[in-house]
């Protein structure tokens, strides 16, 4: 069994030009949707916070523009698909978090400085 987040051979863009996980996201690894992550990627960094802020208020103030980045069979996925995007660009070093960043009412998020 191949696992979900396992990249296709054709996979693009490569996570070592910006250090990002674009091929993390509920086994949807088909180029279209890396090339989505990284318009989701880049969308979270320009909404991001200079200060700390709950990320579920974050996740709120996303959701809307989100949403034109996907399919509408695939509204239902939209919340967990943002939260995906924010703990990789975590993980990535581009967003500061305080706390529990998967406890959304607790964590809080901002723009990592000079990010």
């Amino acid at each position: 069994m191949i696992h979900a987040n396992t990249p296709p051979e054709n996979a693009a863009p490569d996570d070592e030009e910006d250090g990002i996980d674009h091929h993390r996201h509920y086994g949807r690894d088909d180029p279209a949707s890396l090339q989505s992550n990284g318009a989701m990627d880049a969308m979270i960094l320009e909404l991001a916070p200079a200060e700390f802020e709950k990320v579920a208020v974050f996740m709120s103030r996303v959701f809307d523009p989100a949403a034109a980045l996907t399919r509408p069979r695939e509204y239902d996925a939209l919340g967990p698909w943002i939260a995906d995007r924010i703990y990789a660009l975590v993980d990535a070093g581009r967003l500061d978090v305080q706390g529990n960043m998967r406890r959304w009412r607790d964590g809080a998020i901002k723009r990592k400085a000079g990010a």
